[in-house]
């Protein structure tokens, strides 16, 4: 018995000094430069982003989908005139939008993975589009006032499509989203041609509208199925041109409707795509 009442105050004083622990908190300050090889790219005007996560399995900057899996502290900051060749000091002082209750001063104690990205597209909704500019993957552990430098020294790539004699790709200037942007803008899709397709043939046409998030090179991971292209190449599938729509815009997925935020995407893709 008297072993029994010892074994609970120790786990009672450990609890506590678990629960200390836990509340302690740190604060986070970020000397960031731009390496010399991307400074020439880096516009002046964009808004740069902290993601702070403790996820191990991924890089920071993609872990934005509200799953708790994929959780990451993001803080984000316009800026008007970056200047790439001038060091910036980051810390709490500083006006963040954040997703959560902490800020760069109340960081819970711990170690953590942290990234910061440039995001100076204008093109796309995402954070991780072509053109943007982030620094690397890197391990800190945060206790008490904790600093760290980081170099923005990576660009986003493109999206690629895996090349098949089955795959076409479709990327052309949409006049009638560049006068209503007032700037050049682009129409993209990618297509799977039927296994026995001939040009002088007239094929029946399926036009896929992704869901959110969904991009033209969405194409890849049919082409990755082996099952599915064994089908496709075989003389029971379908003589069917199928096309992968993409939905991007500046304001948030189009799905290829008429709208006031992102402008004529549907009357873009009837008169303009399809043709």
């Amino acid at each position: 018995m008297k072993t029994y009442l010892k074994l609970i105050v120790l786990l009672y004083f450990a609890c506590i000094d678990c629960g200390l622990a836990q509340s302690s908190e740190g604060e986070l300050s970020i000397n960031l430069t731009f390496s010399e090889d991307i400074r020439a790219s880096v516009k002046s005007e964009g808004r740069l982003f902290i993601f702070l996560t403790q996820n191990p399995l991924a890089e920071p900057r993609t872990l934005t989908a509200p799953f708790p899996w994929a959780k990451a502290h993001i803080f984000a900051m316009n800026f008007s005139d970056l200047k790439p060749k001038k060091a910036i000091e980051l810390d709490k002082s500083m006006l963040w939008s954040k997703t959560s209750d902490w800020s760069l001063g109340n960081i819970p104690a711990g170690k953590y993975f942290i990234q910061v990205l440039w995001d100076q597209d204008t093109h796309s909704a995402g954070v991780n589009a072509q053109g943007n500019l982030h620094s690397e993957k890197t391990e800190v552990d945060i206790n008490g006032n904790t600093a760290v430098s980081l170099s923005i020294n990576k660009t986003i790539a493109g999206p690629t499509i895996i090349e098949s004699e089955h795959v076409r790709l479709v990327d052309f200037k949409s006049d009638t989203l560049s006068k209503w942007w007032g700037r050049s803008f682009s129409m993209k899709a990618s297509i799977l041609l039927p296994s026995n397709y001939d040009t002088n043939i007239k094929y029946p046409i399926s036009y896929n509208v992704a869901g959110y998030g969904g991009r033209y090179d969405r194409i890849n991971s049919v082409l990755k199925n082996e099952d599915f292209m064994s089908w496709w190449e075989s003389d029971d599938s379908p003589q069917v041109i199928y096309v992968f729509l993409d939905g991007d815009s500046p304001y948030g997925d189009s799905y290829h409707m008429d709208s006031e935020n992102n402008g004529p995407h549907g009357y873009a893709l009837i008169h303009e795509l399809i043709p």
